[in-house]
């Protein structure tokens, strides 16, 4: 069957299920699989911090170590859904890895999403809901430890992601959440994963437990632009896009002006490129073309990032990556100045951030 007589969710279904093991992934990957590997081999847990830009790819490694782990115990693996108890009963949505034992249920892996300004309280009573528990608005903090760490041991909890963990710092005040990872590694012998963006590597300034237990310290980085080297990474990557399109004639992903750019448009990141290429995709579809075309790409970059024509790689004869990177950085430094994050000193008593480091080269 031609890709033209399918359908267009089915025909976006095959990029929305896209995945290449890129040397960064994997890197990454192997981080969390030998974290979780080593559970109780010490006597307290241990840190890593697996850190890039949105986009880097961060919550792919996770999402794919947590379905290794379904995989390897039986397991369901739950992406924020409704647990169903032994009874039927509804248990809080959950973001984990559920093993139904004969001795009850155990959570190999849990992933706990951090929001805005998040205290101690909110973390632990979050880290609870992952648990399968309410917590009491009464409830004392000794008993909210308790609880905590006895769920812990008793469910075999292994491994915590904590997400988007830079939000620790990002507000005065709030690095007192951090302590609920020194309970969780000093008393039940959790392994933590520190996951979200470049900031987060402050954490074991505020917190000593984090701070003496951290083993490894691992920054995404994107793609190196090299379309002119077809056994790089980044062009293997262009290759494995350009083989799952859903079209009948070639779009030259893997053509070194069209892979230059796509690669100045998405930064080098996979996570920026997927869902930028799937948008592309659906343009074209609708348009019925049996490809995605150069001004496609330009009216897709036009339209989702806002960009004027200036700024648009998909209308430069031949675009210079150093003059689109300095593009790139100003908008970033627009957005952070829209989400209060301008750069100014920090308060009183926080580390420095580590947002104006240059970790693309």
């Amino acid at each position: 069957m031609a890709f033209r007589d399918m359908s267009r969710r089915d025909r976006l279904l095959e990029i929305g299920r896209f995945h290449s093991d890129t040397p960064a992934f994997l890197e990454a990957k192997e981080l969390l699989t030998t974290l979780h590997g080593d559970w109780r081999t010490g006597a307290e847990g241990s840190v890593v911090f697996v850190v890039g830009e949105n986009g880097a790819g961060k919550s792919t490694v996770a999402d794919d170590y947590m379905s290794d782990v379904a995989a390897e115990t039986g397991g369901t693996f739950y992406r924020g859904e409704a647990v169903e108890g032994p009874d039927g009963e509804e248990l809080p949505r959950s973001w984990c890895v559920l093993v139904q034992t004969d001795k009850g249920y155990e959570r190999p892996a849990v992933k706990l999403e951090i929001g805005p300004r998040p205290s101690f309280n909110s973390l632990l009573s979050d880290y609870l809901l992952l648990l399968g528990f309410r917590a009491r608005a009464t409830a004392t903090f000794g008993q909210l430890i308790s609880l905590a760490v006895r769920h812990s041991l008793k469910q075999k909890v292994r491994v915590l992601v904590a997400d988007e963990s830079q939000e620790i710092l990002w507000q005065a005040g709030t690095e007192n959440g951090a302590k609920l990872f020194r309970h969780l590694l000093n008393l039940a012998r959790v392994q933590i994963v520190l996951m979200g963006e470049l900031d987060a590597l402050n954490i074991p300034e505020v917190n000593g437990a984090v701070r003496r237990r951290t083993t490894a310290r691992h920054v995404i980085r994107p793609f190196e632009c090299t379309p002119d080297d077809p056994e790089s990474p980044f062009m293997a990557f262009s290759r494995d896009a350009e083989s799952i399109l859903p079209f009948d004639r070639p779009t030259g992903l893997d053509r070194p002006l069209t892979a230059l750019r796509m690669h100045i448009a998405c930064g080098g990141y996979p996570g920026v490129y997927v869902p930028f290429l799937k948008n592309a995709a659906g343009n074209a579809i609708k348009l019925d073309l049996d490809s995605i075309t150069t001004k496609v790409l330009a009216d897709t970059y036009r339209s989702q990032f806002g960009a004027d024509d200036g700024e648009n790689p998909f209308l430069a004869e031949d675009p210079d990556p150093a003059r689109f990177m300095a593009i790139a950085k100003r908008r970033k430094a627009r957005m952070a100045r829209e989400d209060g994050r301008d750069g100014n000193p920090p308060s009183e008593g926080r580390p420095p951030r580590w947002s104006d480091l240059d970790f693309t080269n």
